[in-house]
């Protein structure tokens, strides 16, 4: 059997956390503000994609409702929901694209919010923008470093500042 190096040198006393990033009221309302005012563009929706979580009643299911909430209550071109889990795109697409016909919106902009995309963003996106692509002009946001500055969000080098 082979045992990958970096395996090797594993030790649970080298692992760290921080709380997540959609965690606190008010840095994640600003966070989510910033974002939304980064990369939205006049006349074209925003379609946010989650990753999802797979129980209703998982802690932190909270962070993904406000998440949800407080992006479609700040601009009515936003749309929020998941891959699997809460809010799925299976479950949800028809809606969305009735509601994107009632508001006359002739573009979409796909939104990934992953943290670890991988096969989600290569295999999912692709499926949700074509999925789109029926009916109107797409694209895909693509993924950024540093959109937002989360130094001004209480997160540093080390982790989240405490408080």
């Amino acid at each position: 059997m082979r045992t990958v190096k970096g395996f090797k040198k594993f030790s649970y006393s080298n692992i760290r956390y921080t709380r997540a990033i959609i965690n606190k009221t008010k840095e994640t309302t600003l966070l989510l503000k910033e974002l939304n005012e980064k990369i939205s563009k006049d006349g074209v929706a925003n379609l946010y994609i989650i990753h999802g979580v797979p129980l209703l009643d998982l802690a932190g299911l909270s962070s993904v409702d406000y998440t949800k909430e407080f992006l479609e209550m700040i601009d009515g071109k936003n749309f929020v929901f998941s891959l699997e889990g809460a809010f799925p795109f299976f479950a949800v697409k028809e809606t969305i694209r009735k509601k994107l016909k009632e508001k006359n919106i002739s573009e979409v902009q796909i939104v990934p919010m992953l943290l670890v995309s991988g096969n989600h963003y290569i295999k999912d996106m692709v499926e949700i923008r074509d999925y789109f692509s029926e009916d109107l002009p797409h694209q895909i946001t693509p993924s950024l470093t540093n959109l937002i500055d989360l130094t001004s969000l209480g997160v540093k080098k080390k982790g989240l500042r405490r408080g």
